[in-house]
């Protein structure tokens, strides 16, 4: 005892040493473990942000891919339906976020590029033009875009060698062979706006026959670009990214700074398709909230109040006697391991456990109380149970902390709803019990609480899920049963009505009843037996006829698939849909394939021989016009024959015919009959059978069809004027245009006749702008009434009678115009009578 005295100011002075040294270790210990902690969250984020960019820009590459693909496979042939078809199916605005468009552009030399332009503008886009213009050795102009809209429509055209950035980057593109990706720019369709967002444009070069062909492009627009990989925005945790280097003038994207202090940043670069990303991550104290940093203090701390403690404990043990201090020191090491015990069960409890006052306050949560609540302990300490009961269910649970209190019950379970901290609900189950003192009075509730939502949505859906099912079911338009042993467990209304029965009818009942008889019932019983029964998959598929309540048959396919009821037991599902009109239709359908071939040949030959009479009578009703005109051609010298014989009668009577008389009258008959010969010869050449296609020039056509006609026309005062522009290289057969612009002249001079007015006159109009070559023949005949306007194309319609003309003439007109030159024939009226309008494509007119 001695001894120990001596000891009395040693042993606890050493005691408090110890314990505060081993305090600080461990302070350093867990604020080094703190700090790993956090670093190794931070590079996790970053590591994971990194990779999804490097893995979407990698999945936005193989849809490029796919694009190259579609147009190398399909080569020459491919048109603008097909592309906008194949885009379409790419789903770009749904399955790749910040992809603003897909692109084709094409390499187009200097000497190609009107032919280039002409060709895009007959597929359909007929604003289309190569800009900026400039005057280079070749161009890369943007060709085809999806989707179509009006913004991505300002880049149709678009010469992608006209900037330096996206030249660059096709440079590299096309000289590698591999995807390339331009720097930070403004995207074209965005460079109206007044702070346009960063894009970056890729591209896949595009090869055809050996030799680079063009690039398949995709723009994309930074901020939607990161929707999904940086979408979700994680507290505290803020990226920047920069192109090449990090710099103001680099950046491409940013989540905006968080406005708190940076506790631990990092940059990481990315390479992305001969670029580099630096990408630069920054977290303050938000991010790392989630880990408990004062833990380390609180372990100095209790470790300081420890070794005080501990010192104090042993001074006062020291001054006991030896067996006070036996048993002071049993009691000490009872109540830590018990205090430890109660601490490591409270504190690593997978359930929730909080104690409360009698009034429900909050006294001592756990941490997994804690993390269901999304509270802290300081704050749950200035709340009550009420505090985060969901308000409707507060009435449900009035009575149970009352009845626990009155020693009523000595315990009670419930499920109620709670409130988190961020307005979030949650299903828990509660049970609660009592706490009481040495005398047995209550003097604390404890509550061990579970978060159960994520069963509790599970059932919710289940049920939800077996409504639907039960809905779809009884209101589907096909027939659904069950079978278990071949008899019916249930059916629905679909099925019901297909065979006529009644519930009652069939359930529990035999399957023979639908079988037309037995020798069905078993063939189709050994089908389901190898098919359904027997197989892998469990499921079989079959058309049949089966019998109807009332006898009658129906053919019905049926898909069957093997299943387990609800006892566990062996059974199967079955669709079952009546197909019998199908199979009527099938029928009839395969009866008319039989006997296709032969009428599709009928019909094919009727249509020749239609279209080969049109074209014999609108060259008849052609001749005719001709004749006429030859008529008047032959008249005046005819005449003038006339004349000089009846003079050669009378100077033969006056004895006055002499050798110059004879002379003068030989060489003007020979004249006239010349004439008249020619005008034979111009006859016979325009109405020859020849059908060779050619090029002829639209404008000696026109002339050579006006001095046919042009006497017959004098004859009737009838003015014919030319206003020529532009004449055009026309291939077809020449004939056929002429005896279009014949028809169109007859037209006129037939509504002069009938109309009878004072200054007639036609005017032929011959122009070219954009790849189009335009007739006009317009006259001031009075127009066509509107009510038959709408019927001049027609065949065998006329406004002059049967005896005056076939109703054939505008009708063959519009069909050589539009089958054979691939142009439009159109009508209008304009200010004093018609206008007809030929327009027809062509690569390239001349100026007159």
């Amino acid at each position: 005892m001695g001894k120990l005295r001596s000891m009395t100011g040693f042993i606890p002075i050493s005691v408090f040493i110890f314990v505060t040294a081993l305090a600080i270790i461990l302070y350093e210990s867990s604020l080094f473990s703190l700090q790993k902690g956090m670093q190794s969250t931070f590079r996790m984020y970053t590591k994971e942000t990194a990779n999804a960019i490097t893995v979407r820009m990698g999945t936005y590459e193989q849809v490029l891919r796919g694009v190259e693909g579609f147009l190398s496979a399909n080569k020459d042939t491919i048109t603008r339906e097909m592309w906008k078809e194949y885009a379409s199916t790419l789903e770009l605005s749904n399955l790749y976020p910040g992809v603003q468009a897909i692109g084709f552009a094409k390499i187009v030399k200097q000497s190609e590029l009107e032919s280039h332009i002409n060709d895009v503008r007959r597929s359909g886009v007929f604003y289309y033009r190569v800009h900026p213009e400039q005057k280079k050795d070749y161009y890369v102009p943007v060709m085809m875009m999806y989707p179509e809209d009006r913004i991505n429509l300002k880049v149709m055209g678009y010469d992608l060698s006209s900037e330096p950035v996206r030249s660059g980057m096709l440079k590299e593109a096309g000289e590698s062979g591999k995807t390339a990706l331009t720097g930070k720019m403004v995207l074209k369709q965005e460079a109206d706006m007044k702070n346009p967002p960063s894009g970056v444009l890729m591209a896949m070069p595009v090869y055809r026959h050996g030799e680079l062909y063009g690039y398949v492009a995709a723009p994309f627009r930074m901020n939607d670009l990161m929707r999904g990989i940086f979408g979700t925005y994680v507290q505290g945790l803020s990226l920047k990214i920069y192109d090449t280097e990090v710099s103001p003038a680099n950046l491409m994207y940013s989540t905006g700074d968080s406005g708190e202090e940076t506790i631990m940043s990092a940059v990481l670069p990315v390479a992305m398709y001969g670029r580099t990303w630096q990408l630069k991550f920054d977290a303050g104290e938000v991010f790392f909230s989630q880990f408990d940093r004062s833990k380390p203090l609180q372990v100095l701390v209790g470790g300081v109040l420890t070794g005080f403690l501990l010192a104090m404990l042993s001074y006062i043990l020291l001054k006991t006697r030896s067996r006070a201090y036996e048993m002071a020191e049993q009691m000490a090491q009872r109540f830590y391991e018990s205090e430890e015990r109660y601490r490591r069960t409270f504190e690593q409890a997978a359930v929730g456990i909080v104690m409360t006052s009698l009034d429900g306050r909050f006294m001592k949560p756990n941490s997994c109380f804690c993390r269901i609540t999304g509270y802290t302990v300081a704050e749950l300490l200035k709340k009550t149970m009420l505090d985060i009961t969901y308000v409707k269910d507060l009435k449900d649970n009035e009575g149970c902390g009352t009845d626990l209190i009155a020693g009523r019950t000595d315990t009670y379970v419930t499920e109620r709803r709670l409130v988190r901290k961020d307005g979030s609900i949650i299903w828990a189950v509660i049970t609660a019990s009592v706490l009481k003192d040495n005398e047995g009075a209550p003097k604390n509730i404890i509550m061990v609480v579970e978060d159960i939502s994520r069963k509790k949505n599970t059932e919710d859906a289940l049920i939800n899920l077996n409504t639907r099912l039960t809905a779809i079911i009884e209101n589907s338009l096909v027939g659904i049963i069950q079978v278990r042993e071949r008899r019916f467990q249930w059916a629905n209304n679909a099925f019901l009505e297909i065979f006529g029965y009644r519930s009652e009818d069939i359930i529990g009942k035999s399957t023979m009843a639908i079988h037309p008889d037995e020798k069905h019932y078993e063939d189709f019983g050994r089908f389901v037996d190898s098919e359904l029964v027997f197989s892998k998959n469990g499921y079989a598929s079959v058309r049949t006829e089966m019998r109807k309540c009332d006898g009658s048959l129906v053919w019905v396919e049926m898909a069957g698939k093997r299943i387990k009821d609800e006892d566990g037991e062996p059974c199967s599902v079955w669709v079952v849909m009546d197909v019998t009109e199908r199979k009527l239709a099938e029928d009839r359908l395969l009866e008319l394939n039989n006997t296709l071939e032969s009428k599709v040949a009928e019909e094919t030959h009727r249509r020749i021989e239609q279209e080969r009479l049109f074209m014999q009578q609108g060259r008849l009703a052609a001749m005719g016009e001709m004749i006429g005109a030859i008529a008047h051609q032959w008249r005046q010298p005819l005449n003038v024959m006339a004349l000089m014989v009846q003079n050669i009668q009378e100077e033969y009577e006056l004895d006055m015919l002499d050798r110059d008389i004879m002379k003068e009258f030989a060489d003007i008959s020979m004249k006239q009959i010349l004439f008249m010969s020619n005008t034979i010869d111009d006859f016979r050449n325009f109405f020859r059978t020849d059908k060779e296609r050619v090029e002829f020039s639209a404008v000696q056509q026109i002339s050579a069809v006006i001095d046919l006609v042009n006497q017959q026309f004098t004859a009737h005062n009838i003015k014919v004027r030319i206003v020529r522009h532009a004449d055009a290289i026309l291939y077809g057969v020449a004939n056929e245009f002429a005896q279009v612009i014949l028809n169109l002249l007859s037209n006129s001079k037939d509504a002069f006749l009938l109309n009878h007015r004072s200054d007639p006159e036609i005017k032929i109009e011959i122009s070219c702008s954009e790849g189009v070559f335009r007739i006009t023949v317009a006259d001031n005949a009075g127009g066509i009434a509107d009510d038959i306007s709408d019927k001049i194309f027609d065949p065998y319609f006329t406004t002059k009678g049967p005896e005056k003309g076939t109703g054939i003439g505008l009708y063959m007109s519009k069909l050589i115009i539009n089958d054979h030159y691939n142009g439009v024939l159109s009508f209008r009226n304009c200010e004093e009578g018609a206008e007809f309008i030929i327009e027809l494509p062509v690569v390239s007119c001349c100026k007159i």
